[in-house]
């Protein structure tokens, strides 16, 4: 039997977008006087190659993004403690006025003790002669009722596309605890405030969540109406009730509080992103050939257009920080992590509008955050007192004969945090660390969380980290009269 032969007209007419109307017989007849096919035959070829996209085949390159199926990676990120604790007889106590709060504070003393033990085995609970006392306040917990709102998006009504309103409804809160560890002779070993939020938006009538993978830009219009597509258990969940909310929030504060003291162990999911230049890199990545996976990325070529590469400066950074949770030499790792955040940030600012680039950097941040506190503790030997407490304030700062702030001072975190409260864009805030002649940045933890309290993170805490690095640059003195 012969080859089957489809001459180029019709497969391209094939990959036509199937909500433009094509005038198939104009199309396809050219194409059939050279062939033995009929039209008839023809037109069921094309017909078949246009409805391949709505089963999820597609008959086109893949462009780089996450696609329809994500492809998720399992990295074993180990972290050590900040605080070394000086026995295992513990004691939570949970400090409530508020009877409103009692619930919730009950709810996070239970969820923190059992991830403490299921870190550390050894901890037990001991409130008559404990070796640490961990007594924390609820300083915020907000569930407020959701928020509706109306958006006007493009329909698909009446074989035209028109404006139609579309109601959607927030979801948001918000548990923020203050909390001390003390020792036996009331010594503290660690303090700080820690907030979880959560805001989701939602669709009405569906309840579907914005955002889901249902209703990802990187997916097809035809991938997202195909009814032989399964649906993932996150596009049937709908919004969380008050119960389930409150537990979102109890568990994101202890996901951040234990691993301040016991060393924690945990697999995460990361996303690979995916498109033709990528796939074939992807399978070392699934073997976990971390190192020829980076220099695979790191030698390719640089995508033309920026927001595309920023997927391959994003898979960089996943092979940053899986090298990060790999090493044994902590200097190592907080090499990688500082790595990893640097190229996690460049993806972020060559495509800002891609949801999945920010919670890496979060990620990566915490983790930074965690060997630089482990950094200090080694300095002082221990004293966690002669520790840093955040940035030097507007009092210490260098004051000229005039009054005012030395222009020639470093630039500092209290200068970004000005810049910003006074409502300057972003990119200006970028663009004038990269043009300090001098930067004095306190990337500490307790420095990094001052940033985050004044609304600073992303491009700019990104932005601050590379530059620090840099050497101080030559001022060209101004020419003599």
């Amino acid at each position: 039997m012969s080859k089957l032969h489809v001459p180029p007209f019709v497969v391209l007419s094939a990959a036509v977008s199937p909500s433009r109307p094509v005038r198939m017989r104009r199309a396809v007849q050219p194409a059939c006087a050279a062939s033995g096919f009929s039209f008839r035959a023809r037109l069921l070829l094309a017909l078949a190659g246009a409805l391949l996209p709505c089963f999820g085949l597609q008959t086109t390159a893949r462009a780089q993004g996450f696609g329809a199926t994500k492809k998720t990676i399992t990295l074993e990120r180990k972290l050590p403690a900040v605080v070394h604790l000086p026995g295992t007889a513990i004691d939570i106590r949970p400090v409530v006025s508020d009877p409103y709060k009692r619930d919730v504070a009950q709810a996070l003393a239970d969820v923190l003790l059992v991830n403490l033990q299921k870190n550390d085995t050894r901890l037990h609970v001991d409130k008559d002669s404990p070796d640490v006392v961990i007594a924390y306040s609820i300083t915020t917990f907000q569930t407020p009722p959701p928020q509706g709102y109306v958006l006007q998006e493009k329909r698909y009504v009446n074989k035209r596309w028109v404006q139609v309103p579309v109601q959607y409804y927030k979801v948001t809160g918000e548990l923020t605890i203050a909390y001390m560890a003390v020792d036996a002779h009331k010594k503290t070993l660690d303090a700080d405030t820690i907030t979880k939020k959560y805001a989701q938006d939602f669709q009405a009538g569906t309840n579907q969540a914005v955002g889901t993978p249902s209703s990802d830009s990187n997916e097809s219009l035809a991938s997202k109406f195909n009814p032989f597509k399964p649906k993932k258990p996150e596009e049937n969940a709908g919004p969380p009730n008050a119960v389930q909310l409150r537990q979102l929030l109890v568990d994101g504060v202890v996901a951040q509080l234990v691993p301040r003291f016991v060393n924690t162990n945990e697999k995460i999911e990361v996303l690979l992103s995916r498109g033709k230049p990528f796939d074939e890199a992807n399978k070392l990545a699934e073997k976990n050939m971390w190192e020829r996976y980076l220099e695979a990325m790191e030698t390719m070529t640089p995508l033309s257009d920026p927001a595309q590469d920023a997927y391959r400066l994003y898979n960089i950074g996943v092979a940053d920080e899986a090298l990060a949770y790999q090493a044994e030499d902590p200097k190592a790792a907080h090499k990688f992590l500082d790595d990893a955040a640097i190229n996690y940030g460049k993806a972020i600012a060559a495509k800002p509008d891609e949801k999945y680039f920010l919670d890496p950097q979060t990620r990566i941040e915490t983790a930074l955050a965690y060997y630089e506190k482990l950094k200090e503790g080694a300095n002082t030997k221990g004293d966690l007192a002669s520790v840093s407490h955040g940035p030097a304030t507007p009092e210490t700062k260098t004051v000229s004969a005039g009054g005012g702030a030395d222009p020639k001072a470093p630039l500092s975190n209290d200068d970004v945090i000005r810049m910003a409260k006074a409502g300057v864009d972003e990119d200006s805030i970028v663009a004038a660390i990269q043009d300090a002649p001098k930067v004095n940045f306190d990337l500490s933890p307790d420095g990094l969380i001052s940033l985050a309290k004044a609304g600073i993170k992303g491009k700019i805490v990104t932005a601050m980290r590379t530059r620090a690095k840099q050497p101080p640059r030559r001022t060209t003195p101004p020419a003599s009269n």
